[in-house]
């Protein structure tokens, strides 16, 4: 398990991204179920290492060229890029609690048949790839609903630190496990390896079984396909968030080149065993270890834009470090320079992203990043393993650490932002535009609906106006309108109708409770530009139901 600034008429969720006041690092522990669910996660991510060492080191003997090398971290992040958005959605949409608990399950059984198989002697090099991508679909299931739990574990301002200890802790089970797992391959075999992991989530699931999670607001249940869509348009919606999505993959499709090749560099590069390769695993861990302690005071000293930006050049150092040494000392500095960057940045732009979306789209949004952020882990690991067969080892780690370099610089174009402590919170019951309340009931599967609102703008204002509106259409979007416009009476000057669609009925009071409170301020200062006498006239339409004469 893993786990531009600019004024509201641009994009009402965004502000600056300053430097963070410190708190302390273990504040998050002292809420029971965070700290339940902490320890599990230290578990599940002692197994996973040892997994994952196993299972790199066992290919190395199955097929030990660098492409099938490099397929094992490919065949593990390629799920969350295949699915992680309609997990998102059914993360949305039915109890986060019982899915995770089912995801977990997933990867616990995948696990034990994979042991099964080796310590029988039937795991071949594709059987290996398909268990690990069995697991990698049970991790991809789980991820988005993952990390869109932690805010419900936590109070809001301790968000940062809970998505620090999360790393820390499976970035300790990295210094560790992954030692512990070269000594297993080499003493027992990687079928120990693979079963230790399926036991590993048992923790996890319990703590997950025991929490007692408060019931979401009763909206109704979205359909699936229409929660995927709402999930696109959301994104598709809101350019910070997309830049922040660019902002990680560029980073990562050069930080992903130490996962694609590292067991052959331990193997080919230092002449050394799979003790070597738990040992440089061992110093990452460590240096993740450091980085999450450190994280308060980072957060203190640097803007989110800084963090992001110079530990890409931290990582390219250290992944230059890793390519060019020829002894494990250096190797292992590499290691553990890389080690500090992965926690500090992930959990930079983690938070990022996670204080920026509203509850009820978290899942969602946060699916589509890591789709992102492990697309990116996916696309490199295949690319650095084709570069190490083609160029060599050394040269595929240079042009990584050269194209990190680039990436860095290229990323601190795109600015990056966040919501404040109450923008993605929701306005409550009091909007400066109240939505109409409809006359009549009907069933919830009728659609579509169109909301229309009258504004009489004086015509020195239409300009304004007009701006404020591009921002608005975007926000009805984000809340699950499927179509928006905004057009001119020509019988009636200075008078303009806006005008979105809903799919059905049913969406009508989600979207309306989705409404946050950046967003209700810019409805707000819209309908401060509205002369008319009263406020914007506002109705509400609905498509007739299917004719069955």
């Amino acid at each position: 398990m893993v786990t531009a600034g600019g004024a509201c008429v641009h994009d009402p969720c965004a502000v600056p991204l300053a430097p963070a006041t410190p708190s302390s690092p273990y504040a998050p522990l002292r809420v029971p179920i965070f700290r339940a669910v902490w320890i599990g996660n230290a578990c599940a991510g002692l197994g996973t290492w040892l997994q994952n060492t196993g299972a790199g080191w066992l290919m190395t003997d199955l097929a030990p060229e660098p492409a099938m090398v490099a397929a094992v971290q490919t065949a593990m992040l390629l799920p969350v890029f295949l699915f992680a958005l309609p997990a998102g959605a059914l993360a949305d949409i039915i109890d986060r609690r019982l899915f995770l608990i089912a995801a977990m399950s997933l990867q616990a059984v995948a696990a034990l048949v994979l042991a099964g198989l080796t310590v029988a002697g039937l795991t071949g090099a594709w059987t290996l790839l398909l268990l690990t991508f069995l697991i990698g679909t049970g991790n991809a299931m789980s991820m988005p609903a993952w990390a869109a739990t932690t805010p419900e574990l936590v109070p809001r301002e301790d968000l940062p630190q809970a998505v620090a200890l999360h790393g820390m802790a499976f970035n300790g089970a990295r210094a560790v496990g992954p030692a512990i797992g070269g000594v297993v391959v080499a003493t027992v075999g990687a079928w120990a390896c693979f079963a230790a992991n399926a036991l590993s989530y048992l923790p996890l699931i319990g703590a997950f079984g025991a929490w007692k999670r408060d019931a979401p607001a009763p909206h109704g249940r979205e359909r699936f396909l229409s929660a995927v869509r709402a999930g696109l348009r959301y994104v598709g919606s809101t350019p910070a968030f997309q830049r922040l999505m660019l902002r990680a993959a560029l980073m990562f499709l050069f930080a992903s080149a130490p996962w694609a090749l590292l067991p052959l560099i331990v193997r080919e590069r230092l002449a050394s065993g799979p003790e070597t390769f738990g040992l440089l695993l061992g110093a990452m861990g460590v240096g993740a270890v450091l980085g999450g302690l450190l994280m308060p005071r980072i957060r203190a000293l640097l803007s989110t834009d800084m963090v992001v930006a110079s530990g890409g050049l931290l990582a390219s150092a250290g992944i230059l470090a890793l390519g060019l040494g020829r002894h494990p000392l250096v190797a292992a500095a590499g290691m553990f320079a890389y080690g500090i960057v992965w926690i500090s940045t992930i959990a930079t732009l983690q938070v990022a992203a996670q204080l920026s979306l509203p509850a009820w789209v978290r899942a969602r949004a946060l699916s589509l990043y890591q789709m992102a952020f492990f697309g990116a882990l996916s696309g490199g690991s295949l690319l650095w393993g084709w570069a190490g067969e083609v160029w060599g080892i050394a040269p595929a780690m240079t042009a990584a650490a050269l194209g990190g370099v680039l990436a860095a610089g290229l990323g601190l174009r795109l600015r990056l932002a966040a919501a404040d402590a109450g923008s993605a919170l929701p306005a409550g019951p009091a909007l400066a535009v109240p939505l109409p309340r409809a006359a009549s009931t009907a069933a919830a599967e009728r659609g579509p609906g169109v909301v229309t609102i009258r504004y009489v703008v004086p015509k020195e204002k239409t300009r304004s106006f007009l701006k404020l509106m591009e921002e608005v259409g975007r926000c009805r979007r984000r809340d699950g309108a499927f179509a928006w416009r905004v057009l001119e009476d020509m019988q009636a000057s200075g008078e303009w109708v806006e005008m979105f669609g809903l799919e059905r009925w049913g969406d009508y009071p989600r979207h309306a409770a989705r409404v946050t409170a950046a967003e209700a301020a810019l409805l707000d200062r819209v309908a401060s530009l509205h002369q008319g006498e009263g406020p914007p006239e506002t109705h509400l339409y609905l498509g007739p139901p299917a004719w069955r004469g």
